[in-house]
């Protein structure tokens, strides 16, 4: 199936951030990686699918960025810049007009 279109992108973000399990999160606090993790795993390199269960890293990989990019309005193409503003990482050769220049990449 193709992918969701911007918009509907955004409203889920949204959803997100309003659920019961992220309430008493402040989104702030996370983009500014103010919570200490419970969890961090030891990888041996960026690359590393250790943690991961074998039936995903099989699957093969799929470019998610969606082909219709290039029609976005300027608006929506503002929109999707503030959405992700705060996002550092990005697959690399990702590519997206809309969206900022990562800071940082994955090998």
């Amino acid at each position: 199936p193709p992918p969701p279109p911007p918009a509907s992108l955004l409203a889920a973000q949204r959803r997100v951030r309003r659920a019961n399990f992220f309430r008493p999160l402040s989104f702030d606090r996370v983009l500014a990686r103010g919570y200490t993790p419970a969890f961090v795993p030891a990888l041996d390199g960026g690359a590393d699918t250790a943690n991961f269960a074998a039936e995903f890293t099989a699957e093969p990989a799929i470019d998610s960025l969606d082909s219709r990019v290039d029609e976005l309005s300027a608006q929506q193409a503002s929109q999707l810049e503030t959405a992700f503003a705060n996002w550092d990482c990005v697959a690399v050769g990702a590519e997206l007009s809309a969206a900022p220049s990562p800071q940082h990449s994955f090998d």
